[in-house]
């Protein structure tokens, strides 16, 4: 099909110019260029939404895994539980030193969590567990005890290891369910 145009100086016309094919073309590359920007701010934002997911979903795992062996600790030994954290162990259920927050498992056994790197680590009979991925950065982990020692406070920093590097600070209590019989 022929566009039709207005007759110029007498003659009929029955195609496109030269100015009105590069007209028409350019105006082709700016919406087509508009277009790719778009599409590519879009796969931007979801990837750094997947990537910030990820992280939390990594962040979450391991506090999970925390607050379930917490939940159930067995209190430390009367007298200080030198195996298990040292003199200040001394019947509870959680206590820190140097970093570390140490507990006895539903079991009995000693379980040590700690920042070792970047990564947050189970220490259980010797055998360390990393329980973060190398997609999280923990740059910063702490732990603070109740007086009672039956409470324990965790606060972390860390940030994700794509370009994108979003920084999440996590806080979270834990309270053992043994305690009072809860």
């Amino acid at each position: 099909m022929l566009l039709k145009f207005w007759p110029l100086k007498g003659r009929k016309l029955t195609g496109l110019t030269l100015l009105e094919l590069v007209i028409s073309i350019s105006l082709f590359a700016v919406l087509t260029l508009v277009a790719t920007r778009a599409y590519t701010k879009i796969t931007e934002i979801q990837d750094r939404t997947k990537d910030l997911q990820n992280m939390e979903g990594d962040l979450r795992y391991a506090m999970n895994v925390l607050a379930d062996e917490a939940k159930n600790a067995t209190p430390h030994t009367a007298g200080g539980d030198p195996a298990c954290g040292g003199a200040g162990c001394n019947n509870v259920y959680f206590c820190t030193s140097l970093g570390q927050l140490y507990l006895r498992d539903k079991n009995g056994v000693c379980v040590t969590y700690s920042l070792s790197g970047s990564n947050i680590v189970i220490n259980r009979n010797g055998t360390n567990y990393t329980i973060t991925s190398n997609d999280v950065t923990v740059s910063t982990l702490t732990f603070a005890t109740s007086t009672a020692g039956d409470r324990v406070l965790l606060k972390l920093r860390a940030s994700g290891s794509t370009d994108y590097n979003k920084t999440i600070n996590y806080q979270t209590a834990v309270t053992n369910t043994k305690r009072r019989g809860l």
